[in-house]
């Protein structure tokens, strides 16, 4: 819908703390026959519209209504040529009281609190959709009241999508042929977006389950943290909320936090808010479900704030629930997309981390926070230190650290220390591991050590592996005992005992 089409707006003037202004309708304007074929009528969420382009005419900068307290349509408005509706309001702070009347009736009592939206925050709003004709044009209507500018991707839809969409003023389609995935849908949207400029992506889900009026609180946290990346979290509990998707939720929680050492509630909320700028040259290699998964964890790994912001949410009851999620494919496909950012993460992203961490403070403060300064016991600090070395050692590569982490809770070990002493494994060492692994094999079982450190390579180990993983098991056992001495040993001497160990 085009404000200028629909309407043209004149400023009148201000009494004291009231303004007013007029707006002449168009009665041509097919938006008038959307309800009511041959009645014409102006749907409510014009008219509030309409408000809102008064106050922000007044203000001299756009706003939307963060919140609506009470809004009361008295009186139907049918248009005529030539005939002009009133808009009178008084703002306190951010707060509203409005008024509309068409020929001499009031059709309109509003109370809201307003809010800006920076020029500069440049977001657009996109709803990937596929096969959801019945519940598209309502949440088309209901986000209207909060953004101007709204995408829509069409991801191929067979149903009756496209002809409601062509059918809907006001947002600007995008139309992918044949049905490539929600993952595909969204990156269109995010590489359109940063050729035009802009700097956020909301995105909504097109099957009703997200509420319009929670897009002012993604707007106010990213004015707040800009670049962050925002997710809605759910209600868990709610009604009508599957049970599948309470535990895919917390299998996905639990793997975020595994592959960034990050804790969020909700990792599958498509309520969502990204920073596209911020997000630009990150290589994806997933194009449904699974985006979404990869996409966080990515931007975790880059150093972009991943957080999440309370929004409410609708089930519909089961016969009226629309999903195109196919529980055995899709969950097959985020369990190969886990497994292989777990072994990044091992491999590449925490021993990054890690070497980034390695400054003079942030050493001085760990050591002092879990080590100099633990109420634990030397014997368990020490237990734990060893503990991490032998599984970082362990023939595992890329669940050594869930390993450690997962065994360190089990046995009421540190695991912060356990974690960290884990990573032994890194890349400098690992043909000295490989190698070590491979001689105490070699010695166990008799065999002759033919092979000698430059050699050494994981296509290497291949050829030798029952060697290796024999090797391996005895070389963890020998180091974390070793590591378990010296520490207890050096503990002693630079940390005074608790008095009840």
């Amino acid at each position: 819908m085009n404000p200028e089409e629909l309407y043209r707006l004149a400023d009148v003037g201000k009494q004291e703390e009231t303004w007013l202004f007029e707006a002449e309708l168009n009665p041509e304007h097919v938006v008038f026959n959307g309800h009511f074929p041959g009645n014409p009528v102006m749907p409510g969420v014009c008219t509030l519209r309409l408000v809102r382009a008064c106050v922000s005419k007044a203000l001299g900068y756009p706003v939307v209504f963060s919140a609506i307290k009470s809004c009361k349509f008295l009186s139907t408005v049918i248009p005529v040529k030539g005939e002009k509706m009133q808009v009178s309001f008084s703002l306190t702070e951010n707060k509203l009281q409005g008024k509309a009347f068409y020929r001499g009736s009031q059709v309109l009592k509003l109370t809201a609190t307003v809010r800006a939206v920076s020029p500069r925050l440049g977001c657009v709003l996109v709803i990937p959709v596929f096969n959801n004709g019945n519940t598209i044009g309502k949440v088309i209507a209901d986000v209207k009241r909060f953004v101007d500018t709204i995408w829509v991707v069409n991801d191929g839809s067979t149903d009756s999508t496209a002809e409601v969409l062509a059918k809907t003023d006001g947002i600007r389609v995008i139309t992918i042929p044949t049905n490539r995935g929600k993952g595909n849908a969204l990156k269109t949207a995010l590489k359109l977006a940063a050729e035009e400029g802009y700097s956020y992506v909301l995105t909504m889900d097109a099957d009703g389950q997200h509420y319009a009026d929670d897009i002012p609180v993604f707007l106010d946290e990213i004015q707040r943290n800009p670049d962050s990346l925002l997710i809605g979290a759910r209600n868990l509990v709610s009604e009508n909320m599957p049970s599948r998707n309470t535990f895919a939720n917390r299998f996905s929680n639990f793997w975020f936090r595994v592959e960034t050492g990050n804790r969020l509630s909700d990792t599958q909320s498509g309520f969502r808010l990204y920073p596209v700028k911020a997000l630009q040259g990150i290589r994806m290699i997933t194009s449904r479900y699974e985006f979404e998964v990869e996409i966080i964890v990515r931007a975790a790994w880059r150093g972009i704030k991943v957080t999440n912001v309370p929004i409410k949410v609708y089930y519909a009851p089961e016969g009226e629930r629309v999903s195109h999620f196919r529980p055995f494919r899709d969950f097959f496909r985020i369990s190969v997309l886990n497994t292989f950012l777990v072994i990044w993460a091992v491999l590449w992203y925490y021993p990054w981390r890690f070497l980034r961490m390695l400054t003079k403070e942030n050493i001085r403060k760990f050591i002092r926070n879990n080590i100099t300064h633990s109420k634990e016991s030397n014997v368990r600090l020490a237990a734990a230190m060893g503990w991490g070395v032998s599984c970082g050692i362990l023939p595992i590569w890329g669940y050594q650290l869930v390993f450690a982490l997962f065994t360190a809770h089990l046995l009421r070990l540190n695991k912060v220390l356990a974690a960290v002493f884990s990573n032994i494994s890194v890349l400098p060492l690992i043909p000295f591991i490989l190698y070590g692994s491979l001689m105490a094999g070699a010695w166990i079982t008799g065999s002759a050590s033919v092979f000698s450190l430059h050699e050494i390579s994981f296509a290497f180990v291949r050829q030798f592996l029952w060697q290796y993983v024999i090797g391996s098991v005895v070389l963890a056992f020998l180091a974390g005992m070793a590591v378990f001495l010296i520490a207890w040993a050096v503990l002693g001497i630079f940390k005074r005992k608790p008095e009840h160990e």
